[in-house]
């Protein structure tokens, strides 16, 4: 009987490894893979308009030739909570190369303007709500979860994604190489 209790415990961690892998794949994958499944080529994403916290309408169109690192976050999503600090130093750090971060909030505007305001957001934040996680899909978040990161090079193309968090450090590497033009 202890055996059989044994063979099962470790038959269940390796069945929630797996379950683990299928819907976090980025977490165990090397955050500078390149990603797949992206159908937001240019076009789509600078013909994109999403309104602000004032409600105004926001062309992506009006960030074109920049890096822009799109990050698809919720108030309500902990991990999202957690990295947006790391995102504004990195913001600040990396501006006046041309570097700007997009908060694209899935959630409801009076939420994500209490926290903004809250925790002192100085990047450009627009609201999706749920017609985020569309766009979050075409830019490759297979999974349909959050928090996830897109990072566009100049040209308007994906080139890095990380579903979860985004550790700044390797952010912070992806940004460098970008920079220097590898």
């Amino acid at each position: 009987m202890p055996r059989r209790v044994g063979i099962a415990a470790v038959l269940l961690l390796f069945g929630a490894a797996l379950g683990w892998r299928a819907w976090f794949p980025s977490e165990l994958a090397d955050a500078e893979d390149a990603p797949r499944g992206v159908s937001l080529g240019p076009g789509v994403l600078y013909s994109t308009k999403l309104p602000d916290l004032q409600g105004h309408l926001q062309s992506l169109a009006r960030w074109q030739g920049k890096i822009v690192v799109l990050n698809f976050w919720a108030t309500w999503c902990e991990p999202c909570r957690e990295e947006i600090p790391a995102f504004m130093r990195i913001q600040r750090t990396f501006a006046a190369d041309g570097v700007v971060f997009i908060g694209i909030a899935v959630d409801t505007p009076d939420r994500v303007g209490a926290f903004v305001r809250s925790v002192g957001l100085d990047y450009p934040i627009l609201l999706a709500e749920n017609d985020g996680m569309e766009l979050a899909g075409r830019a490759g978040d297979s999974a349909q979860a959050l928090p996830f990161t897109a990072v566009v090079d100049r040209t308007g193309q994906v080139v890095r994604t990380r579903l979860g968090p985004y550790p700044a450090a390797a952010l912070e590497r992806s940004l460098r190489t970008l920079l220097a033009g590898r």
